[in-house]
């Protein structure tokens, strides 16, 4: 059987979702729903935001979509639908392994789904679906309840659609009517207590739970007939937090710790309390821990989520841990220059920049206050040893004498290959330090042939003779500066090196960055031909994919006045 890999596990989620709403009961009304004709969307930039309440716990949104032009050229050059047929088939042969009737009636769906999705070529084609490649959407939750909504081009089409999907998957849905609203549901029993539910309404798919003991208000409020007077629609709430953020307006959200664990705690929304009567189950009874969740929530008020860019060439998109001012302030003394760090000019790099005696003190500063006021709920007693096992590892011998010796590195890799049936190489490792002198020292006592080269500051290289070398080794040349050490391994000319230790370090300090290129994909695939060091889960052709689709990928992390900031971006070719 072929590798279930990740891959095929996000197809059989991206396309069942299409139908959450569907199971394989008997019509339960006979009502049919009335046809629709394409039209101008209703599910303009604010018709979508109005159903977001301003006090929602969470939620991800958009302002502006790209056009339809470049929307589908961003889908064609993702490679999602290319490599379609490819993660269908790896998924069939799961389907047919598995034991459990709801996860194969989940996986049909899912393959009935992949089956329309292959079909979807050009934009007339999205249309017949009742599809838009550049559709609204937003994703929120109305106390705890999670609702999505897409837009359509137009719900006709997109009905009929979904009836092939059934028919395929012989499945047939349960229609329900609320108001002049049709939906469909799954679930809703005594061992099931929440329907799954897919609504058609105003050229939108509006995707739900539904707790299966709610009345017509709640029903009301997730298909969005009651909408919230105070909406994302007539405030700045979104706007600001693209401004703040610097985010584009094709996408941001956030999750707020305060308003979540209200409603998890003491919740408010009709939605929340119909949801804890379904599932029998109290609200969290905060009791003692009260006092400690507060103080975790001041600390961490939210995670926040957007688009710095979005276009078919490129997207990158950020998340920040938000903390408070006086935390924000400590992360941003963590990152320290390392030359070239940020820089994508090779096949692959990886990188960390920070600064240890800052990083040290500052724990141990954050472990002394868990120790004088220690967390006293039960739930929590882990952060205390946490903190307790941080200050104990802080004070090993070796760390604090190599922390003031090195503030980061870059390791460098400009080419990989097989030479002799051995893997090799180039690259280069730059060390950065506020004392380079020192760090020769020190990285002498490990290594000594780094002594015998005669390194100083003045950044001249020099080369390590072929004689101190392990058979087979390629060659070692290094030079120094004041604040660096760059090593070269394979680098035939001087001037990489020096150009190496002279990089300038990122206009914004990173603690961590790393990038891999189309070619460094490319040179792993005989490895994982002849040597498969990656088992199936990175195998040649998946290899070949990666290097074919994605140009440059990059990962970071930094901190801003806001928090610690995850930053992810892919350049598509």
């Amino acid at each position: 059987m072929k590798t279930f890999h990740a891959r095929s596990l996000a197809t059989a989620v991206f396309c069942a979702t299409f139908l959450v709403g569907c199971s394989n009961e008997s019509d339960t009304q006979t009502s049919a729903p009335t046809p629709s004709t394409p039209q101008s969307s209703v599910a303009t930039t604010e018709g979508l935001l109005s159903y977001i309440p301003s006090s929602s716990p969470y939620f991800f949104a958009s302002r502006e979509v790209l056009s339809e032009k470049d929307a589908l050229e961003l889908i064609e050059r993702s490679g999602y639908f290319r490599y379609l047929d490819e993660d269908l088939a790896t998924l069939r042969d799961y389907r047919d392994q598995v034991n459990s009737s709801e996860e194969a009636m989940i996986l049909d769906i899912a393959l009935s789904i992949g089956k329309e999705l292959t079909a979807l070529k050009t934009l007339e084609d999205f249309h017949n679906a009742g599809l838009k490649p550049n559709a609204h959407s937003a994703i929120y939750g109305l106390g705890l309840v999670p609702v999505l909504r897409i837009e359509l081009h137009d719900e006709s089409a997109f009905e009929t659609m979904i009836q092939r999907v059934l028919t395929d998957a012989n499945l047939t849905p349960i229609k329900k009517r609320f108001e002049d609203i049709q939906y469909w549901s799954l679930g809703g029993s005594d061992e099931w207590p929440v329907e799954l539910v897919l609504a058609i309404h105003e050229q939108q798919a509006i995707f739900t739970l539904l707790p299966s003991t709610a009345d017509n208000d709640v029903l009301a409020t997730l298909l969005g007939q009651i909408k919230p007077t105070d909406n994302l629609a007539n405030n700045q709430v979104l706007a600001q937090l693209e401004q703040r953020h610097s985010f584009t307006p094709y996408g941001a959200g956030q999750v707020s710790s305060a308003r979540l664990f209200s409603e998890l705690s003491q919740p408010e929304h009709i939605a929340s309390q119909a949801l804890f009567n379904a599932v029998e189950m109290p609200a969290l009874d905060a009791g003692e821990c009260q006092q400690d969740i507060d103080r975790l929530i001041k600390r961490f008020p939210g995670l926040t989520i957007g688009m710095k860019e979005y276009g078919p060439d490129r997207f990158q998109m950020n998340t920040i841990l938000e903390t408070d001012s006086a935390l924000a302030a400590d992360l941003k003394t963590f990152a320290a220059n390392v030359p070239g760090l940020g820089q994508a000019d090779s096949l692959a790099s990886i990188g960390l920049g920070l600064n240890l005696p800052v990083l040290i003190q500052t724990f141990q500063r954050y472990a002394l206050e868990v120790q004088q006021a220690p967390f006293n709920c039960d739930d929590l007693q882990g952060i205390n040893s946490m903190w307790a096992d941080i200050s104990d590892s802080l004070n090993n011998p070796m760390l604090l004498m190599s922390a003031p010796a090195i503030t980061g590195l870059k390791l460098r890799i400009d080419s990989l290959f097989i030479q002799n049936y051995e893997p090799s190489g180039t690259g280069l490792l730059t060390l950065a330090s506020p004392n380079a002198q020192g760090l020769l020292s020190m990285a002498s006592s490990f290594v000594p042939q780094i002594a015998a080269l005669g390194l100083s500051n003045n950044g001249e290289v020099k080369n390590l003779s072929p004689e101190m070398l392990p058979p087979g080794m390629p060659s070692v040349s290094a030079a120094m500066s004041s604040d660096a050490l760059t090593v070269g391994f394979g680098i035939d000319t001087p001037a990489v090196i020096s150009d190496a230790l002279k990089a300038p370090s990122n206009s914004e300090p990173l603690m961590l960055y790393g990038h891999l290129t189309d070619h460094f994909y490319s040179a792993l695939i005989p490895f994982a031909e002849q040597m498969s060091p990656f088992g199936d889960e990175l195998s040649g052709n998946e290899l070949s994919r990666y290097s074919s689709l994605y140009k440059n990928t990059e990962l970071w992390i930094k901190a801003d006045d806001y928090g610690l900031e995850i930053g992810f971006a892919v350049e598509l070719k």
